[in-house]
């Protein structure tokens, strides 16, 4: 009786085996059939929604300050107060080295306050000035836009009432920069330093077109009881 002979093929050993699985899922990768993971699109309104309920003003807070500002090669410096008080109102104190009062502002909902014997453009226009003190309030009058991730983080954008558009970079969950952009160029650039509390650790405001730059420099923030109203005009 004639035998039927078969021939089996040694088994590879796990190493080849990998290099193999290796060499097949590269081929994959770089070849027409590769497949590519989308996430889902960002939903801008719950993120405005969490940002919203993240950073909104709770209590009252008073915050001390440094502050340096420089333009056009000239450089003031000093020292500052902010009291802040549910839900959008604060005043700014500002002080030279010598402790000689420079001017005061307040902000109440979306408007500045600001008497004459401190220059207007000192100051970052008031949408700018909450996220400075680590309260989100894009404005009345602006239009969501929407948000998209970017960079390991999300852009949120805002129509504002004059045609610009601001862009807020959120980093996990919280705003770290807000650019205005006119006409595709970034004119206004507001940068954050974040840690644990609300108040950013320092905050930083340029304006671009008339090379302005202010910057604050958290020292301290406590809850307070509520102000004297009286304070909200300076």
């Amino acid at each position: 009786m004639r035998r039927l002979l078969s021939f089996h093929p040694p088994s590879a050993s796990p190493a080849l085996a990998v290099a193999a699985l290796s060499a097949v899922l590269g081929a994959a990768a770089c070849g027409p059939g590769r497949v590519v993971v989308l996430e889902p699109p960002v939903n801008a309104q719950e993120v405005v929604s969490r940002l919203e309920a993240r950073e909104r003003l709770a209590v009252p807070l008073r915050v001390v300050f440094d502050w340096e500002m420089s333009e056009q090669g000239v450089r003031v410096d000093g020292r500052g107060s902010a009291r802040m008080e549910p839900p959008f109102k604060a005043r700014l104190d500002l002080f030279l080295g010598n402790n000689e009062p420079a001017g005061s502002a307040s902000a109440i909902d979306d408007e500045l306050r600001i008497p004459t014997e401190l220059p207007p453009q000192v100051l970052p226009p008031a949408n700018l000035l909450w996220s400075a003190l680590g309260v989100f309030k894009p404005g009345l009058g602006t239009a969501l836009l929407g948000a998209e991730r970017v960079d390991g983080g999300v852009h949120l954008s805002y129509g504002l009432p004059g045609g610009e558009t601001a862009v807020y970079r959120l980093v996990d969950g919280r705003i770290v920069r807000v650019e205005v952009m006119r006409e595709g160029s970034v004119v206004q650039r507001l940068t954050l330093q974040r840690d644990d509390l609300q108040v950013p650790v320092e905050a930083t405001y340029r304006d671009l077109v008339e090379v302005r730059e202010l910057k604050l420099v958290r020292e301290s923030v406590a809850q307070t009881e509520p102000f004297p109203p009286d304070i909200w005009t300076p």
